[in-house]
């Protein structure tokens, strides 16, 4: 039983030397995994190993972090992500036919500034304009209404299937 290691990425968080950030991609018999994934991971994956399409979309949240939310084409099939950030137009725009959206909904009611809340995802949640949403990136507040909202709600180790 073999498994295959392949650095993606081997540089450091500044691109020293022209390199990609840490990225350290693992295939084993029905696994695959990554260990570490620096900024630009999903660049380097796009042009060495994936069949993908990456659009990043701005987000806002603390300049420092460099916000940034995904819009990702694997074979036809969309999945975008909100990342940690408030409601802008550019998050419905990421939405638009995705088959699969990933939002953020950090608190159930408490407005957080940088981050997008229920009721916030609520009110513009027909602008996503997604097939299927899946709420993640959940506080304690948050997780303690699951059950009240409509929406799937990401939990440890959850595993979907994705149809274009």
């Amino acid at each position: 039983m073999t498994v295959r290691v392949q650095f993606v990425g081997s540089g450091d968080s500044f691109g020293s030397g022209g390199r990609f950030q840490t990225c350290i991609l693992v295939d084993g018999p029905g696994r695959r995994f990554t260990i570490d994934f620096g900024t630009s991971s999903l660049i380097a994956l796009t042009q060495q190993v994936l069949d993908l399409i990456v659009t990043p979309y701005p987000a806002r949240h603390t300049w420092q972090t460099h916000p940034t939310a995904l819009r990702v084409d694997v074979a036809g099939t969309v999945v975008a992500y909100t990342g940690d950030g408030e409601w802008t137009a550019e998050l419905a725009r990421l939405g638009q036919g995705a088959d699969l959206l990933i939002a953020e909904s950090y608190f159930y009611s408490k407005p957080v500034k940088w981050h997008l809340n229920y009721p916030e995802f609520r009110a513009h949640k027909d602008d996503f304009g997604a097939k299927r949403i899946i709420l993640t990136h959940m506080s304690r507040e948050m997780l303690a209404h699951v059950q009240e909202v409509p929406e799937e709600c990401a939990e440890d180790g959850l595993v979907v299937d994705v149809n274009p």
